[in-house]
């Protein structure tokens, strides 16, 4: 009678162990592993801008290098940015109306087309540190246009976008 006994319990309770087990496993397959919603957002992009602009309107002809670094998810991007002037100006006096810019950067990645603002964090000229800059680039043609405060420069150069 002892033998049938655990033979039954035995038996009524496989069922729930293995109910258990699989319960469990899918608990943890489903920590591991992304929802494609997860993943999607996780989805992260490296963008590199560089070109030589030339001023518009008010700055009309004058020639400016810039670059940015950013990178995140394609609706949160985070980085770095610069512009200053090409050749010896870059580093002139301290003071001087134009010279080197260093930006901090946020923007997003829709398309082809990568937005990045922020304000000057540290400038050769101390009067620009705080003006809002924001960085307009198309990785399809290479566009790229930079607005510093009320400052437009345009171009081309190279926009790349890597998806990781």
């Amino acid at each position: 009678m002892r033998k049938s006994v655990l033979a039954f319990v035995f038996a009524a309770a496989l069922p729930v162990g293995v109910a258990l087990v699989i319960g469990i496993a899918t608990f943890a397959a489903v920590g591991m592993f992304p929802s494609p919603r997860q993943a999607e957002a996780s989805h992260k992009v490296v963008v590199v801008i560089s070109g030589d602009l030339t001023g518009v309107d008010d700055v009309a002809g004058l020639p400016i290098h810039v670059g940015a670094r950013a990178s995140g998810p394609a609706d949160s991007l985070e980085g770095q940015g610069f512009d200053v002037p090409p050749g010896p100006k870059a580093f002139g006096e301290p003071g001087d109306p134009v010279g080197y810019c260093r930006i901090p950067l946020t923007g997003t990645l829709a398309g082809n087309v990568v937005t990045l603002s922020g304000n000057v964090i540290f400038a050769h000229n101390p009067g620009d540190v705080g003006v809002p800059v924001t960085f307009t680039a198309d990785a399809s043609n290479g566009s790229i246009t930079f607005d510093f405060g009320p400052f437009t420069f345009e171009g081309t150069g190279r926009v790349r976008i890597a998806h990781q």
